[in-house]
């Protein structure tokens, strides 16, 4: 890891030598960030502000070969944080590149809709007031 490869690469081996904790670590992470990048400033703060403004996490739920699922995360990350849009667009298309395609949601999601599923079959409606409905005596 050095100055001579880009922020990129650099967030890249971090993910392969720190693993995904590396991301609940931003003390961590921001200081090598900073040490290896002193020359980027702008590029580091982006893409740590991805993680920090929770963008990332909006980012994991979505599907990262989507030209306008990456778009709208780098538009919520311009608002949330003031980031120029071009600079938005190329933070969020750096963590697509980076992250491993295995923790994005195309999973999570249809995990997510066959559990609400199961969750409308298994409602019931209860009729009553809630002292009705625990059993607690009237007063």
């Amino acid at each position: 890891m050095g100055s001579e490869q880009s922020v990129k690469e650099t967030l890249r081996e971090l993910l392969s030598s720190y693993g995904l904790d590396i991301l609940f670590s931003s003390v961590q992470l921001t200081g090598l960030l900073r040490d290896l990048h002193p020359q980027e400033p702008q590029k580091v703060f982006c893409i740590l502000e991805t993680i920090e403004s929770g963008v990332l996490e909006s980012l994991l739920n979505c599907n990262p070969t989507r030209e306008a699922e990456l778009r709208s995360c780098a538009a919520l990350l311009t608002s949330r944080s003031g980031i120029q849009a071009s600079l938005a667009l190329w933070a969020i298309q750096v963590w697509s590149e980076v992250l491993p395609k295995e923790i994005f949601s195309e999973q999570k999601i249809s995990r997510k809709v066959d559990a609400l599923a199961e969750d409308d079959v298994e409602k019931e409606i209860w009729n009553g007031t809630i002292d009705e409905i625990l059993g607690r005596p009237e007063l």
